[in-house]
């Protein structure tokens, strides 16, 4: 019976020290699998990792638009589902 471990490290040095001695010990060393991602979502990754950041419009009466909603018999989930669609160029 083989016995298996999992070690987690940030430590990278460490853990291809670890991967060398354990081929040299003829121990079977498993990754796990990486998951795909879309092209979208590395595009935003980059920007947030960037420290990317849009200016607003100082212009903008942030306090004229309260109450716009009131009265449209519209859920957040509609709302967010209708009008929040982030589209990545």
């Amino acid at each position: 019976m083989m016995t298996t471990i999992s070690i987690r490290s940030a430590n990278k040095k460490a853990i291809s020290a670890i991967k060398t001695l354990a081929k040299e010990l003829e121990m079977e060393v498993n990754e796990p699998a990486k998951k795909e991602k879309s092209a979208g979502q590395h595009k935003w990754e980059e920007l947030i990792a960037a420290g990317v950041i849009v200016p607003g419009d100082p212009s903008v009466k942030i306090a004229e638009s309260a109450g716009i909603w009131t009265g449209r018999n519209l859920t957040l989930e509609q709302l967010r589902k209708k009008g929040w669609k982030r589209k990545i160029q």
